[in-house]
Parts: C-alpha cells; structure tokens; sequence
C-alpha cells in the first residue's frame, strides 16, 4: 500500500515539472520584478531585447532596467511580446510605387497643339516604415501641329481653308467657296444672268439688251442732246437734257446694258446746255483775253521779229543773220581727239574768226589737243601723257 501512495507522488511531481518547464518562456516568477504566476511580455520587462537603444511600450509606469529608454518603436502595447519592428517598408525605390509613363489619351490644348498626361511615381522615406508613394499627373507637349495643321478632338488633322482642294460639308460650299466646291449650278429666276444663262433660257435673269442711243454723243454737257433707251421700269423711253431749277445741266447718258442713266453738271446752263467758257485750247482765240504769246495753242504762233536774239521760225543766216548766224565749217585731220595723231584743226578762233590751231606738246610735257565744238569753233583739251612733236608716245 505503502509503495503504491509513492508511485502516486511521484506521478504528481513529474506532471508539474511538465507543466512548468512548457511555462518556462512565458512565467519568470519573480526574476527582473515580475509577478509571480503572470506573463512577462518584451515589451513591458524592462529589458532592450531588440538592442536598438529602447526598451517596452511607451506607458507611465515604463522603466528599463539595462539603461536602454522606455518606448521601443517595435512595441504596440504592453502585452506586445516582440519589440522588433512590426511593420513593412511601402517602398524602397521609385520603381516600387509604378513605372513612369504616359496615360489616358490625348487631347487638345490651348495653344492648338496636342498634349497627353505623363504620370510620374516618387518614393519618399524609401526603405523606411514612413516610406510612402506620390504620384504626379503632369500634361506633356505630345505633337506640334504645325502650320496649315490644327487640333480637334485629340489629334492634329489638316486645317480646312478655301483653296485646299476640299470641299468641307461643314464650312464651306459652292457659294463660299468655289475653289473647293465648284461653281453653284445656275438657278433661273434669281435675277443674276449665270454661266449656262442666256436670253433664250432664262430671260428673266438675262433679259436683251437694249439699244440705247444719245444724240450728243455721250457726256457732252456743251451740246443739248436726247437719249433713248429703257427707262427704270425696263420700258423703252426718251429723255432730253435740260437746265433744273438750280441751273444745273441734267445730262442723259447711256448704260451699259442699254438703260436711260444721267449726271448732274454744276454750270452756266442754258436751253440744255452749259454755256461754252472761253479757255485756252478751246479752238477760239479770243481777242479780250488770248493772244499768240498767251495762247498758241488757239491764236497760233506768233511772227517772228528778227534782232530779238531768238532765232525763230521763218528766219535764217540769210533774212536774219544777227539772230541765226551762219553756221562755221570745222576741221580735224586728225579726226577728233586722238592723242596718238598730231593734227591740224581749223575753224572759228575764241572772237569769231578763221583760224587753224596744230596739236602740241606743252612745257609740262602734256599734249594740248585741238578738236571741233557744235558750232564750228575751235575747242582744245590737256591730255597728261609721254608727249612728243604734238602727239603722244604709243
């Protein structure tokens, strides 16, 4: 019996040894202040166990007994039992956050170029746990239109102008814009004579052109003339030219399409017709205000009057030689200036007289050429050369 309540005990300590030594990483009794049968967690047992400097949760009662500071950053609350960092860095370059790259499509822009969105990831506090993406969203110059280009609807297309070959249902038409579209077809009836119309066809449009006839020939406001043609009815009519209450002449002309137009003239009008005023080149010389010397043009030229000086018409060397003297005869042999031809001229000397004049060498060398003027007399010129017996050395 006795051997029996002794397996018993034994059975019993073995079972408790069990139990503690299954306890041993989570009961510590009393070792570093704990309470005897509770926990003793990292984060509220005084000890750095992470050995970064700090040890346990941050609370009022947080001590630490290896000289580390309370507040571990690992530590989410007392009952934590890990004082390691929990968390997981979000990123550790740009790369992790995304890939840089356009997005979305394209679209127009204010300056009528085509632009698109660039979105750019940064990573910030890279390889921390306050690590962190951003992104950005930028709009980018994506194609410059260019000239005779523009921009709609997210592309840049050709812009439509009159001339570029195509009719544009939009904008253009054959009345805008013929270059593109074509000539309008021809519509009778609206009172414009089109290409395709003609007076047999489409007489409302272009009806036949009248006769217009004017007896004074036109705008001859000195002559009282009658027109006759289509009136602003379109009905044939005549019209005189008179003088209105303002004495001014009202003269009828003819259109071009045969229709009764006219002018008014400001003038001394009379019976239809302005009053002639006497002006030079009116065909009359008047003798009250035109004379040979005012107007030649009408009282002819006048006579001529030898001994004025002027040698005029109808005068000469031989009725009037003081105003046309005779003409001297001049003479070069050596044909005129040539400088390399010792010459005799013979003409009209400084005062009026026969003289002959040969080419010479002067003190200086240079050659004093004699040549004829337009009137007979004899001229010279200096002429700087290797000069000798009159002429220059070849």
């Amino acid at each position: 019996m006795e051997n029996k309540h002794t397996l018993i005990v034994f059975v019993v300590i073995v079972l408790v040894v069990v139990v503690l030594n299954n306890l041993e990483g989570n009961f510590t009794g009393l070792a570093r202040g704990g309470i005897p049968g509770k926990p003793n967690y990292q984060c509220s047992d005084g000890i750095d166990n992470d050995k970064d400097g700090y040890c346990d949760f941050l609370w009022k009662n947080a001590k630490c007994s290896d000289g580390s500071r309370p507040g571990d950053p690992g530590c989410i609350s007392k009952d934590d039992n890990d004082e390691s960092t929990d968390c997981l860095p979000v990123c550790y370059t740009n790369s992790d956050c995304g890939i840089n790259d356009y997005i979305g499509s394209s679209y127009c822009d204010s300056d009528g170029n085509l632009y698109k969105d660039y979105q750019t990831f940064t990573c910030e506090n890279a390889g921390k746990c306050s690590s962190v993406c951003n992104e950005q969203i930028s709009g980018l110059l994506w194609q410059n239109c260019g000239n005779n280009m523009t921009c709609s609807n997210g592309a840049c297309i050709p812009m439509e102008y009159c001339g570029d070959g195509i009719c544009s249902a939009s904008t253009e038409s054959c009345s805008t814009c013929s270059l593109d579209c074509g000539s309008c077809p021809s519509v009778c009836g609206n009172g414009i004579c089109e290409t395709g119309e003609d007076s047999n066809n489409c007489s409302s449009d272009c009806p036949l052109a009248a006769t217009c006839t004017d007896s004074d020939g036109g705008r001859n406001y000195y002559v009282k003339g009658n027109t006759s043609g289509l009136n602003a009815g379109g009905s044939p009519a005549s019209f005189t030219d008179f003088c209105d209450a303002s004495n001014r002449l009202q003269e009828y002309i003819c259109g071009a399409s045969g229709e009764v137009l006219f002018d008014y003239y400001t003038c001394s009008c009379s019976n239809g017709a302005c009053i002639t005023m006497e002006y030079c080149g009116d065909g009359i010389c008047s003798a009250s205000t035109e004379s040979c010397s005012t107007c030649s043009l009408d009282c002819g030229s006048c006579p001529s009057i030898c001994g004025d000086g002027i040698c005029e018409t109808g005068e000469d060397s031989n009725n009037c030689s003081s105003d046309c003297p005779p003409v001297a005869t001049c003479t070069d042999s050596d044909g005129g200036r040539n400088y390399y031809v010792k010459g005799t001229t013979s003409g009209l000397n400084a005062g009026g007289l026969p003289a002959s004049f040969t080419d010479f060498c002067d003190a200086s060398s240079r050659l004093q050429e004699y040549i004829c003027g337009t009137s007979g007399e004899v001229l010279f010129d200096y002429y700087t050369c290797s000069c000798s017996n009159g002429a220059c050395l070849t």
